[in-house]
């Protein structure tokens, strides 16, 4: 697959290529007229296709959004999706190769950039003024992120909450009579307890302090420091090696970090302790919750979606009537006491619209109307909870959902402008609302990773899987904190990691993040 990616990509600035000699005026570097709302229009309903990475999802036969949003807005909306990320990259790279890009179109960064530097996509500029209901939401900064080359060629989508924590037995310290541990002395002990003193009171020796899955296991031990997990700090769909944030006005990042190596320090300090599941570094996210679930470790760093929602509530009573887990949520250390990591780059995704729609003035009103109508109001809450009144009552400003808002699961693929997350949580999960609350409330470290460009040359997956490698060996003691400087010369020489620092800094004080 790979390589037929790679293949469109390459067709897609051939014909980028023919295009600019070619066309005498583009809609990139010439003002584009203003959509008119008395251009002349067809009879019928307009046709617009979007698309999205839909994950596989089922749209029912009868799609209550499309024909709400049809009978609305005079539409004939068609969506198209992905059965996962590589596919939908591949479905868009074939189709910009022909020059047949969906009329609205969701892409992540390094996609966006690319179609965006070969003229494949629309510059909003000239059409601000029929966006004004979306920049309103979502901010001027989600427009200023997708800036390429100066042009305004989409926006971006707010992230996903950052909600990861540890979470811990409260049932297990009420036990053996502990507290919530709120230094890394106390969660030393615990996680030790939890170990040794049979917490399950089976009376054997069969359980951890701590589980987790390879990639966040001690993700908050990082953070408890004052720094971030080096390895994962940009998570799956950044994946840049190493976090950059600042400290007194300074850019830091993780990997020169003094705090890394302290944090590295207590991490073999709790491997060596043999309190640490031993199939924590290398376990899948499904693996550990399954773990936490059935009692075999009291602390898992996670998120609330598995050990607070309703459905998720109901696996762990099923596995033990009596467990309870609850937020570690007081847990400091000198040199920090964050749960985990923000970006403030961050975005879910970017959203274009294609350049030959230039050409198209009917197209283009049908679409701005259709963003100004899903980012707000009655719009907004169509696509994030159904049909009023068959799906949710409104009560002023509260939306109670009924016993058939579970039609609306697929809803999510008709919210062209996102959601406001947290409200919308809250108003799905009642239940869960207020540990949800806690969660995003929780202090984190700030990274600027999603501001950040990887340098053209840098090889960042064979960087991440050696900074995996090095620290699984410095946490198991096979190799020596001592060698941490040589670590760092190896990144810097075998694989240019310097690269990245300097285009960091560059990069950060071109936006003004970096003075």
């Amino acid at each position: 697959m790979r390589r037929n990616i790679k293949l469109s990509v390459l067709s897609v600035l051939l014909l980028s290529s023919v295009l600019t000699g070619c066309t005498s005026t583009s809609p990139a570097t010439s003002p584009t007229p203003a959509v008119s709302d008395t251009a002349t229009k067809s009879t019928g309903p307009v046709a617009i296709e979007t698309s999205i990475n839909g994950w596989g999802v089922k749209i029912p036969e009868d799609d209550f959004e499309k024909k709400t949003l049809d009978e609305k807005l005079g539409l004939n909306l068609k969506v198209t999706s992905g059965l996962n990320a590589d596919d939908y990259k591949a479905q868009l790279n074939v189709r910009a190769a022909s020059n047949s890009l969906p009329d609205l179109m969701y892409l992540e960064k390094v996609q966006y950039q690319e179609f965006a530097k070969n003229g494949l996509l629309l510059d909003l500029a000239p059409y601000l003024d029929k966006l004004k209901d979306v920049k309103s939401v979502l901010g001027e900064e989600n427009f200023k992120k997708s800036v390429v080359n100066g042009k305004q060629f989409g926006f971006t989508l707010k992230p996903n909450l950052f909600v990861e924590a540890y979470w811990i037995r409260k049932d297990w310290l009420d036990k053996l009579g502990l507290k919530q541990p709120t230094t890394p002395d106390e969660l030393f002990n615990v996680a030790k307890a939890f170990t040794e003193n049979d917490p399950d009171g089976n009376g054997k020796k069969d359980t951890y302090g701590i589980t987790g899955d390879a990639s966040t296991v001690f993700n908050g031990i990082f953070t408890l420091f004052g720094t971030v997990n080096s390895a994962t700090a940009g998570g799956p769909n950044i994946p840049m090696p190493g976090g950059f944030y600042l400290r007194d006005g300074k850019l830091i990042n993780s990997l020169y970090d003094p705090n890394t190596k302290q944090a590295l320090a207590y991490i073999q300090k709790l491997i060596a302790a043999n309190v640490v599941d031993p199939d924590a570094t290398s376990a899948k996210p499904a693996d550990s919750t399954t773990k936490a679930y059935q009692g075999k470790a009291g602390i898992i760093y996670n998120n609330w979606t598995n050990f607070a929602r309703v459905d998720s509530l109901t696996k762990i009573k099923a596995a033990n009537p009596n467990a309870e887990w609850v937020l570690i949520d007081n847990l400091k250390s000198p040199l920090g006491g964050q749960v985990g990591i923000v970006d403030a780059g961050a975005v879910s995704q970017y959203v274009a619209i294609p350049a030959t729609l230039a050409k198209s003035p009917e197209k283009l009103d049908a679409i701005f109307k259709l963003l100004s109508y899903t980012s707000k109001g009655e719009g907004s809450n169509l696509v994030q909870f159904g049909v009023k009144d068959r799906h949710f009552t409104q009560d002023g400003d509260k939306i109670t959902l009924t016993d058939k808002a579970t039609e609306a699961s697929y809803s999510w693929i008709y919210q062209f402008v996102g959601r406001p997350e947290q409200q919308y949580l809250a108003t799905k999960f009642p239940a869960s609302a207020a540990v949800i609350k806690k969660s995003v409330e929780l202090p984190r470290i700030t990274i600027l990773n999603g501001f950040i460009d990887l340098p053209e040359g840098f090889q960042a997956a064979d960087v991440r899987r050696y900074i995996e490698e090095e620290f699984l060996k410095f946490e198991y003691g096979k190799s020596s904190l001592d060698d941490y400087d040589k670590f760092l010369q190896t990144l810097e020489k075998t694989f240019k990691y310097t690269l990245l620092v300097d285009q960091a800094n560059k990069q950060l004080k071109e936006n003004g993040t970096l003075k």
